[in-house]
Parts: structure tokens; sequence; C-alpha cells
């Protein structure tokens, strides 16, 4: 796995190390004639940059599926302390799908719709010293 995994184009963004547990829907296969089921998923993320994000699930879910993450954030900057830690829902579509053996995908997500404050946390996440 880890050479097909590393033989994938992946876009030139800093990116930094993530594990969150999360979970995400899908909102749309590729073929418009599957139809997505209201069911979330677990999953655990791998890496983060400004664009997209890496995660790992036991759901094999096609290239080009658009799904929604259920991603929580932590505001250092903000002012007040009741909107420290604030949840956001993030669209994506799936970019690339790797079967490690073990039964887990790992998925590369791009994000097409995200708030741009939700944007500018990961950003200076992804920017700081670790």
């Amino acid at each position: 796995m880890s050479e097909e995994f590393n033989n994938l184009e992946r876009p030139e963004h800093k990116r930094r190390k993530l594990s969150l547990i999360m979970n995400f829907k899908i909102n749309q296969y590729p073929d418009p004639a599957r139809k997505p089921l209201n069911t979330e998923y677990p999953a655990k993320s791998l890496e983060i940059c400004e664009q997209g994000l890496g995660l790992v699930t036991n759901e094999d879910v096609p290239v080009k599926s658009i799904i929604t993450l259920e991603l929580a954030f932590y505001d250092l900057a903000a002012k007040d302390a009741r909107k420290e830690l604030r949840s956001s829902e993030v669209i994506g579509e799936v970019r690339s799908n790797v079967a490690d053996g073990n039964g887990n995908h790992h998925l590369g997500i791009i994000f097409t719709s995200i708030d741009k404050d939700d944007q500018k946390i990961i950003a200076d996440f992804v920017s700081r010293k670790k």
C-alpha cells in the first residue's frame, strides 16, 4: 500500500499531521443512480492542509463522491471563551481512495465548501510551529 499511496498525485500545500476522530456523510456518489444513505461513518484524520485533509475509514467511498465532514475547531484567537470551540460542517470531494489491505481506506479529501473563518483556523494551525 505505501508505494501506491506515495505515488499518488498530491497537492503541494503545507500540511500538518492531525489525529482526530470524526464522522462523515456521503452526499452524492459519482454514479447518479446510486443514492446515498443518510448514515454517518466514523473516520480518523491523518493530516490536514488549507485545501483538504487525509483520513482513514473502513468505508470504501468512491473517488469523486461528495461528503460532509463534521469537524471541531479550537480557535485560540477567539476573544470570548465561549467561542473558542466551534463545530463546523465542511463539504469535500474524495480525490483518492487507497485500500491498505486490512479493511481500511485512506481517503484524500479536497474541501469544496468551507467557512472562511474555519479555513483561517486551519491555515493558522498548519503554519504554527510544532
